[in-house]
This record gives C-alpha cells, sequence and structure tokens, in this order.
C-alpha cells in the first residue's frame, strides 16, 4: 500500500467517527411499569381469615394494596421451665476441672427469664453420668485408673541383660 492510500484510509475513518457522533441512533424503549404500594391499616378483635388482595393493572401501572391487620395482643404460653446443657468439658488427667455449662430459661408473668450458667467439678476419672434435673446438674465419674508403676533398677537391668545373654547364645548357635 502507499502512503496516498493509507492517507485517504485514515481520512474516511476520521469522518466516519464524525458522522456517527452527530447523527447518534435513537432507539425507543418501552420502560417498565411504576409500581406502587398503598398502605391500608384495620384494627380487628381477632383474625381467623387470610387477607388476599389481588392485583390490579391500570394504564401500565402496577398496583399493590398491602393490609396491615393489627390485633388484640394475646398471652400464650407453650414453653415450660425449661433447663439445658449446651456444653461439657471433662479433661483426661484425674485432679483437673470439668466444665459444665448451660442455660435456663423460666417464664414469669408476662416474660420469659434466660440465665446461662457454669459448674465446675473436681474430676476423679472419666465421665460416668451427668443427669440434669436441677441446676447445676449432678455429676458421677468412674473411679480413678489404678496408676501402674514402671520397672525399678533391678528389673530393668534383669530384663537387659536376659535379652543380651538371650542374644548371644542365637548368635553362637547359628554359625
Amino acid at each position: 500500500m502507499s502512503s496516498k492510500t493509507v492517507a485517504w484510509l485514515i481520512l474516511v475513518v476520521i469522518v466516519a467517527i464524525i458522522a456517527r457522533s452527530l447523527f447518534p441512533k435513537t432507539v425507543e424503549k418501552q420502560l417498565p411499569p411504576i409500581v406502587r404500594i398503598q398502605t391500608q391499616y384495620d384494627t380487628v378483635q381477632t383474625v381467623d381469615t387470610l387477607w388476599k388482595d389481588k392485583l390490579r393493572v391500570v394504564h401500565d401501572m402496577v398496583n399493590l394494596v398491602e393490609r396491615v391487620v393489627v390485633s388484640v395482643p394475646e398471652t400464650v404460653r407453650v414453653l415450660p421451665r425449661t433447663v439445658g446443657v449446651t456444653a461439657v468439658s471433662v479433661p483426661p488427667k484425674f485432679g483437673d476441672s470439668a466444665l459444665v455449662t448451660g442455660f435456663d430459661i423460666t417464664p414469669t408473668d408476662s416474660v420469659y427469664l434466660k440465665r446461662m450458667w457454669t459448674a465446675q467439678y473436681f474430676t476423679t476419672g472419666p465421665l460416668r453420668s451427668l443427669i440434669m434435673d436441677s441446676v447445676p446438674p449432678k455429676v458421677e465419674f468412674f473411679p480413678p485408673p489404678k496408676v501402674v508403676k514402671g520397672c525399678g533398677f533391678f528389673c530393668s537391668v534383669t530384663k537387659y541383660l536376659e535379652g543380651g545373654v538371650g542374644g548371644f547364645a542365637v548368635c553362637k548357635v547359628i554359625p
């Protein structure tokens, strides 16, 4: 390509860009309908029906009707006194502290009281049982395991001598 052809090509591209910016293409787009929410307040003594309202379309607008029903508050007691355990931590060693944490929910005249509690026990062995009938719970441990003492000095010397003499005898028997 010659330099004259390249210059004409660049000039045509520049003219096309300027013409496009001077005469932009317009696209007509249909806008989505506007959503309007209307709130109505009603006061009733008891709520015994399910309120359903239908959508009404008027002039490309969606109208939603929200109905708020205010009723007389009622006292409902369905939960008795509840005591529960949330965590139990029993250490493996004798004499460490075992921890039991939990909660206590007690109904009063108009509210429920929630109380968190933690109990600490002296560990005498592995955990046998945890009875949750009161706060703090009743915990029972197995008896501590018996401690096995290691071999003393003379026991160790005897053990190594027997192994050495047995190995020496086997080496002498096998040529």
